[in-house]
C-alpha cells in the first residue's frame, strides 16, 4: 500500500482518494470464476463502506491492456511502465485518518498483488445550504479544539468534556464533529438534557432541521423549565414552518417566566425560563422571535399585544439588535435606520436584516423581502440564524 503527499490538514472532515490498481500479468491468468469471485469481494467491500456511510462515490474502471489511466489514446500508445491499471476509485468522507488507513489495508486488491493508493484530496463541507452552497468550517487559530480533545482523551466517557469538545468546535464551525461528540455524550448519559439541546442547536446550523425538533423535544421533555430549550425548540419549528406551534412554545416559556418553580432552578448552570423576567437583553431576544412567529401564524392581535412592554429607552445592552427590529415594528425607527446600523456592525446584519424582510413578507410586500432575503442569504456567516431563516423562505418562495 502507498500513502501519497497529503493536503495541508484543516478543520471539518476531509475527503480522500484511494486508487486501487490491479496488475495485468496476474489477471490475465484468472479463470471466468476468479475473475467473478474477485469481483464480487469488491463489491463485498465497497457496499460495507456505503452502511458505514463515509462513501462519497465510487468508480469502476474497465481499461484495455496498455491504456493508460485518463487517456483517449489507442491501446498501446501509452504503455503502463509497472503492468499495474487503475481498476477503481472510490472517494471517501471522514475525519479519522486511522479510519482510512484500516479501509485501505482491507481493500481485496492487496490480497491479489493490487496496491492501494491514499490521498486527502480536501475537505469535505460541514453543510450544504438550501439553496446549493457548499458550507465549509473555519481554522481553530486559537487551538481550542486541540486542548478540549487533549482532556477528553484523559476521560473520554466524560459527559462534562464530550460537551466541552463539542462547544470548541463553535467558533470554528465544526458542527458536523460537534454533533458526533454529542451523540456520544447522549449514549454516556441518556436522560441528560444538555447533549440534547447542544446537538439540536448543531442540527439546525448544518441543515438537518427534522433531527434538531426531535432532540429539542426531547430535551423539553427532560427540562421543562429551560430557556434554551424553549428558545431554540421555537426556532426550529418557525424553520420547518409550523408557526403556531413555535409561537406556543415561545408563549409556554414567558408564562413560566415569574413561576416559582422556574425562578428556583434557576441556577450559574441551568437558565430557566425566569430569565425572561429577570433579564431585558435575553427578554426583548425571545420577544422578537415570538412576535415572527405569531405573525407568520396569523395572530397578529396577539403579536401587537406582546410589542406593548417594549418601549425607547430600555438598557438593552446584549441583543440590542433585536431591541432595534422591535422598536422597528413599533414605528419608533425606520427600516432605513435599522439597516443603516446593521450595516456597521457586520455581526448583526443576518439579524436585522431577516427582520426587516420577514415584516414585509407577512404586509404582503414580497418584492422587498425577496431583496433582502436574496442579500441575507449570501453573509459568509453561513451558521447566523437570520441567513438560515432567509434561505428556507427563499427556499419556499423559489
Amino acid at each position: 500500500m502507498v500513502v501519497e503527499a497529503e493536503h495541508a490538514e484543516q478543520a471539518g472532515t476531509s475527503e480522500f482518494v484511494l486508487v486501487l490498481r490491479s496488475s495485468w500479468s496476474e489477471d490475465s491468468q484468472l479463470e471466468p470464476d476468479e475473475v467473478q469471485e474477485r469481483e464480487d469481494e469488491l463489491a463485498k467491500w465497497t457496499s460495507k463502506l456505503v452502511t458505514d456511510g463515509i462513501l462519497v462515490s465510487a468508480s469502476d474502471l474497465a481499461l484495455e491492456r496498455g491504456m493508460r489511466f485518463g487517456s483517449s489514446e489507442a491501446p498501446g500508445s501509452a504503455q503502463v511502465q509497472d503492468d499495474h491499471y487503475v481498476a477503481a476509485v472510490i472517494t471517501l468522507r471522514t475525519d479519522d485518518e486511522d479510519e482510512i488507513m484500516a479501509i485501505a489495508g482491507s481493500s481485496p486488491h492487496l490480497r491479489y498483488g493490487g496496491t492501494v493508493t491514499v490521498r486527502r484530496v480536501g475537505v469535505a463541507p460541514q453543510a450544504t445550504s438550501l439553496l446549493g452552497e457548499e458550507l465549509y468550517a473555519r481554522e481553530d487559530v486559537t487551538g481550542e479544539v486541540a486542548a478540549a480533545d487533549a482532556a477528553l482523551a484523559k476521560a473520554p466517557e466524560d459527559v462534562a468534556l464530550l460537551l466541552a469538545a463539542g462547544r470548541a468546535r463553535w467558533s470554528s464551525w465544526q458542527y458536523r464533529q460537534a454533533v458526533d461528540l454529542y451523540t456520544r455524550a447522549i449514549d454516556v448519559a441518556p436522560d441528560d438534557w444538555r447533549p440534547y439541546t447542544d446537538r439540536g442547536i448543531r442540527r439546525v446550523a448544518i441543515r438537518k432541521f427534522d433531527g434538531a425538533i426531535t432532540d429539542l423535544e426531547r430535551a423539553r421533555e427532560l427540562a421543562p423549565l429551560n430557556y434554551d430549550v424553549s428558545y431554540y425548540l421555537g426556532f426550529a419549528y418557525f424553520l420547518e414552518g409550523r408557526f403556531e406551534e413555535a409561537a406556543n412554545e415561545y408563549l409556554r416559556c414567558f408564562d413560566l417566566a415569574d413561576n416559582p418553580t422556574s425562578r428556583a432552578a434557576q441556577s450559574y448552570g441551568f437558565r430557566s425560563c425566569s430569565q425572561i423576567a429577570d433579564d431585558v437583553g435575553w427578554r426583548v431576544a425571545i420577544t422578537d422571535w415570538t412576535v415572527r412567529a405569531l405573525r407568520r401564524a396569523g395572530r397578529h392581535d396577539e403579536a401587537m399585544e406582546l410589542l406593548d412592554g417594549i418601549t425607547p429607552g430600555m438598557p438593552v445592552e446584549a441583543y440590542a439588535a433585536y431591541y432595534r427590529l422591535l422598536l422597528f415594528y413599533k414605528g419608533h425607527i425606520t427600516a432605513e435606520e435599522l439597516l443603516s446600523v446593521g450595516e456597521r456592525d457586520p455581526n448583526d446584519i443576518e439579524t436585522v436584516g431577516y427582520g426587516v424582510a420577514n415584516w414585509y413578507l407577512v404586509e404582503g410586500d414580497t418584492a422587498r423581502a425577496v431583496a433582502m432575503l436574496e442579500d441575507v442569504a449570501v453573509s459568509p456567516r453561513w451558521p447566523a440564524y437570520g441567513r438560515i431563516a432567509a434561505e428556507v423562505d427563499l427556499a419556499r418562495l423559489r
